[in-house]
């Protein structure tokens, strides 16, 4: 689930993360470790919350003896609940909720104001699109209480726009009945095509995952690790992704290394100076951002308002018609409604350089546009729109390609020289376009490259 290619630097993973926040697919995975660095001693490690909620049963369980080395928690949970439905008389699952009321109370526990202020700030820079805990308490929505809505695990990961989903695999403690600690309640997120155990996987597959006091020993949280891995693994990513995780330790290595299971480690002193440290970095990535929404922003009131100036420059100056292209291939979204009619002034503006007899400079500069449009697409889809305009002006170009009479030597020329540098998947498309418009001149020329 690495997704770099060799062994990152500290300084290459932290920029991973920032730009998979400025992407919008950052996923915080946040574990007891984290509500632990915010809370302090209050805050309970699961076995520790699990001894406090049998003390206040009255449940005398003895979680030192050796026959249980080697159990999980869960199994623990349920023979704590099954020795005080014995003694009290009551069903295992009256015994199993008042476990969990139980530790409901127990999670009840909030940041202080300083350490508050600091990882709000933080957070709320980080901007996660979805964050993912094991934790049962509201330790993450308090420092985000404007924008986040908590999700428990019988709800769908569905939520609305503008708000950080908190997806409470375990459940929340505002809702004791649906909190998971016991092996029966484990049993049912094993069942075939269970939603939970499927949306985790896919959104570990389509997420930059950053573990944060979390250390991957939850038994569904392995599972949808191993399914995102392993069942999903001839999906190519196209976006940022990985699993990073977040390791603490008194000596922290400087280079990050690989487990096992592909998760990326970067150990850290403590959350407040990996949180610190990569802040620079998240406000590195803003900076670009805003420089290249500013640039875009300009090309947009050129191409809209001043199309005049903008065409004769985007026909006659190669840096500026590559700056032009590079800007709207990585925002096409944003510039192709504007990019539409100032490309076919374009196209027009080469025809009106060849009206007179024997100009026909005008039509190697055309046709000179398209190829670079095409090449500097590459393998990328085409706007389909684009593409349709592309196409046409293509038809409308064929003609003048070649050495024969009325036609542009320089379009012949320069056709051979680049021909080849057309993407294939284009060409194909341009080829079978023509063909359903008849335009066979435009036919002829594309065949020998198919």
């Amino acid at each position: 689930m690495n997704f770099f290619k060799v062994l990152p630097t500290r300084d290459e993973v932290l920029r991973h993360v920032a730009v998979s926040s400025a992407y919008g697919n950052l996923c915080l995975f946040i574990g007891a470790g984290f509500s632990k660095e915010l809370v302090g001693d209050a805050a309970l490690s699961w076995g520790k919350l699990l001894e406090s909620a049998a003390d206040e049963m009255g449940v005398a369980f003895d979680f030192s003896n050796a026959r249980l080395i080697g159990v999980g928690y869960p199994e623990v949970a349920s023979l704590v609940c099954r020795q005080f439905a014995e003694s009290e008389g009551v069903t295992f699952e009256q015994a199993l909720l008042k476990l969990k009321t139980h530790v409901s109370e127990m999670t009840c526990w909030y940041p202080s104001d300083e350490k508050k202020s600091f990882y709000a700030e933080k957070l709320t820079a980080l901007a996660p699109s979805w964050i993912v805990t094991t934790n049962y308490d509201l330790v993450i929505e308090s420092l985000l209480p404007v924008n986040s809505v908590a999700i428990g695990p019988n709800q769908p990961l569905v939520f609305r726009k503008g708000m950080v989903p908190v997806y409470h695999l375990h459940g929340v403690r505002t809702s004791p009945q649906d909190i998971v600690i016991a092996r029966e309640d484990y049993t049912a997120l094993f069942r075939p095509n269970e939603y939970r155990q499927i949306k985790l996987a896919l959104t570990l597959k389509e997420s930059t995952t950053l573990l944060l006091g979390y250390g991957l020993g939850d038994d569904n949280v392995l599972t949808a690790f191993d399914w995102s891995r392993n069942v999903f693994q001839k999906q190519s990513a196209e976006y940022p992704s990985g699993v990073i995780q977040v390791v603490r330790a008194k000596a922290p290595k400087k280079t990050p290394y690989l487990e096992g299971n592909g998760t990326l480690i970067l150990e850290v002193k403590d959350l407040q100076s990996f949180f610190s440290e990569l802040m620079p970095f998240v406000e590195s990535k803003k900076a670009e951002d805003e420089k290249a929404n500013a640039e875009m922003q300009e090309l947009n009131e050129l191409l809209v308002s001043r199309p005049v100036k903008a065409v004769e420059r985007f026909i006659d100056d190669q840096a500026v018609r590559n700056k032009i292209l590079s800007l709207l291939i990585e925002n096409h979204t944003q510039l192709i409604n504007g990019f539409i009619p100032f490309f076919e002034k374009s196209v027009d503006q080469t025809f009106v350089r060849s009206k007179d007899d024997g100009a026909f400079e005008g039509y190697s500069q055309c046709l000179m546009l398209l190829l670079d449009i095409l090449i500097a697409y590459g393998e990328k889809d085409l706007p389909p729109l684009l593409f349709q305009k592309i196409a046409s002006a293509f038809d409308r170009q064929a003609k003048y390609v070649g050495s024969g009479l009325g036609q542009s030597h320089a379009s012949g020329r320069q056709w051979e020289k680049r021909k080849k540098d057309l993407p294939k998947r284009h060409v194909r498309e341009l080829h079978i376009y023509a063909k359903r418009k008849s335009w066979s001149t435009a036919v002829k020329l594309l065949a020998p490259i198919i």
